[in-house]
């Protein structure tokens, strides 16, 4: 069936980044300050990671629930969902469009499964297009390799089409690297799974990038033992164009975090990082001026002090000179950008070097205390992010009130139609 198929193309990038989050329910959609709106968090959290694709688990939302957060967040946001049998007590998928990144136009949606399974085509760049699987896999080991072998037997239908990308809540593991204490998953729900893997030629993006790191999707809260049962399959030419991959805590209200990637066409020319270049914010520093005033004028006053000298390479001349104040510069510009960084943001960028750090301590598998450790970090990251996403918001509804009725940029662009 076709979705949205009034809204108009955009334009669109050869990159995009889709992520994946078990969201533990539907939440509140009432405006209020306990952190029960989950689609307010899920809004924010596109938004800030530029997330051009969401694929949602266990969403319990009904058609009416879809309709009211079109209504709130639908300038934004386009939910595509597939109940299940009860859909506001059990299971649900759907996929999450940006649509400030997504062409909306001519989505299209096949429920494979309902409240299990669903594919989604999209229009991603030029002529390309994107068919993602989202899946949410039954808990119990019985139900969850039947789950995977209905799949297969429906996907080998030369009419559904095959997915670029499969991702969801798998509620399996393939190895036992991917559970803490390590402990590998019943052997008959993991050949069917990989069974479906195989025969959609897919492969498990982040193990491949990364294949002796331990980070993990289900931090069960209040519990040392956690898993790795949320991830992201690609094809072998997306894997080869695919880049930041990650697993990352949110302010989202679930005990699952974000497992994301950002994916390109094939064909795409590889972007890297880039050079360093200062930041806007540097140059309104007004301390920060008047260092480099003070140091270009010791510069300059070096490269007059060489002239007529030597230019052998024992000799400093104004090409060293040169070289060696735009060091300073760019070392004097990041120190005082660190100074400058919320305390809040440092925090919750501490908090995340610790994790990573205990978690990859040698040994840290069978070492019951670093759990515990693990688990009190993320007990924190938890709740500073929450508070930054609180403080988010807060900023973000006062400068609605101050800027919503007067004629500005903002103005445009919060009514620019999308």
């Amino acid at each position: 069936m076709a979705t949205n198929p009034s809204k108009s193309g955009r334009n669109t990038k050869a990159s995009l980044h889709i992520g994946s989050l078990n969201v533990c329910g539907k939440g509140s959609l009432r405006a209020d300050t306990s952190g029960t709106n989950k689609w307010n968090s899920i809004n924010q959290l596109a938004r800030e990671k530029k997330l051009g694709l969401i694929a949602v688990q266990e969403t319990h939302l009904s058609q009416q629930d879809v309709t009211n957060i079109h209504r709130i967040y639908g300038r934004c946001l386009l939910v595509i969902n597939s109940a299940g049998e009860n859909a506001t007590a059990a299971g649900g998928v759907a996929v999450i469009l940006n649509r400030e990144l997504v062409d909306t136009k001519d989505v299209r949606c096949e429920v494979v499964i309902p409240g299990r399974a669903m594919l989604v085509t999209i229009h991603w760049h030029g002529d390309k297009k994107l068919t993602i699987l989202n899946v949410y896999a039954p808990n119990a080991d019985a139900e969850n390799r039947e789950f995977w072998e209905s799949l297969e037997v429906k996907m080998a239908s030369p009419r559904t089409p095959r997915p670029h990308v499969l991702l969801g809540d798998m509620n399996v593991v393939e190895d036992a690297l991917d559970r803490l204490p390590p402990r590998s998953d019943s052997p008959n729900k993991v050949s069917a799974l990989r069974s479906l893997v195989n025969r959609l030629r897919l492969t498990d993006g982040w193990r491949t990038t990364e294949p002796s790191k331990l980070d993990y999707s289900f931090p069960q809260r209040g519990a040392a033992s956690r898993s790795r049962i949320d991830r992201i399959y690609v094809t072998e030419d997306l894997l080869q164009a695919s880049t930041d991959w990650a697993i990352s805590t949110t302010a989202v209200q679930t005990d699952h975090k974000l497992v994301s990637a950002r994916i390109s066409i094939a064909e795409a020319p590889h972007l890297g990082k880039g050079r360093w270049a200062m930041h806007v914010h540097a140059l309104e520093n007004k301390k920060l001026l008047a260092a480099f005033s003070k140091l270009g004028k010791e510069a300059i006053a070096s490269v007059k002090a060489t002239q007529g000298q030597c230019r052998s390479e024992a000799c400093s001349n104004a090409q060293r000179i040169l070289k060696d104040f735009k060091q300073e510069v760019v070392t004097m510009t990041r120190n005082a950008l660190r100074e400058s960084t919320p305390k809040l943001d440092r925090r919750i960028q501490d908090t995340k070097k610790e994790i990573e750090r205990t978690q990859n301590e040698p040994g840290f598998a069978h070492r019951p205390g670093m759990h515990q450790r693990a688990c009190d970090l993320q007990n924190t990251l938890v709740e500073l992010e929450r508070k930054r996403h609180a403080q988010v918001r807060s900023a973000t509804a006062a400068k609605y009130v101050l800027n919503a009725e007067v004629p500005s940029k903002y103005w445009s662009a919060i009514n620019k139609e999308r």
